[in-house]
């Protein structure tokens, strides 16, 4: 949360250059907050250039290229605020259409992650368990159970990987066990 300390004074009006400053702080903090999500890779190539480990948004007066991995995560970068408003909108705007809806997405796409680069990325596999945890509740018993099995199996073609969640699998198995059943 953020939050503004106004100072009103009968007689003086807002000047235009005060509320630029703010709407700058707002959009900085999005795109900060945005900078914490997983996005569809496949969205983020529709809207931009992928050349190697970065990714160039199609922007309106800009060219700039953001770093990231797998095209999962846009890291914060001191680049993008160097963008004017108008670019740092639309590239929020693509950043919004492009992040993942819900966890059962997320889940989808580091698992083809993992698929595609096993041993490269632990990091992104790493998350996979806080997510799956979000979704041990009874509404969404049958996609927490189908993504667990899902990764049992991937992690048995890759031990090394899975051994950096195997412990807290289990244990996000044995806390779902109490929460769903019957």
């Amino acid at each position: 949360n953020l939050e503004f300390v106004l100072i009103v004074e009968k007689g003086k009006t807002t000047c235009s250059r005060d509320k630029k400053e703010v709407e700058r702080i707002l959009l900085n903090r999005r795109l900060q907050l945005l900078s914490t999500d997983f996005f569809r890779p496949d969205c983020l190539r529709i809207h931009g250039k992928v050349d190697n480990y970065s990714w160039e948004p199609e922007l309106p007066s800009a060219r700039i290229s953001i770093p990231t991995r797998y095209l999962v995560k846009i890291p914060q970068n001191p680049d993008i605020m160097s963008l004017c408003d108008e670019d740092i909108r639309a590239l929020i705007q693509i950043l919004e259409d492009c992040r993942c809806k819900n966890r059962d997405e997320e889940l989808k796409i580091l698992k083809e992650i993992w698929i595609q680069h096993p041993g490269e990325c632990a990091d992104l596999i790493k998350s996979i368990p806080r997510i799956l945890k979000k979704m041990a509740h009874r509404k969404y018993r049958d996609e927490f159970e189908k993504h667990l099995e899902d990764i049992r199996e991937i992690g048995r073609g890759n031990p090394g990987d899975f051994a950096l969640i195997a412990a807290e699998l289990e244990r996000i198995e044995n806390q779902a066990r109490l929460r769903l059943r019957d």
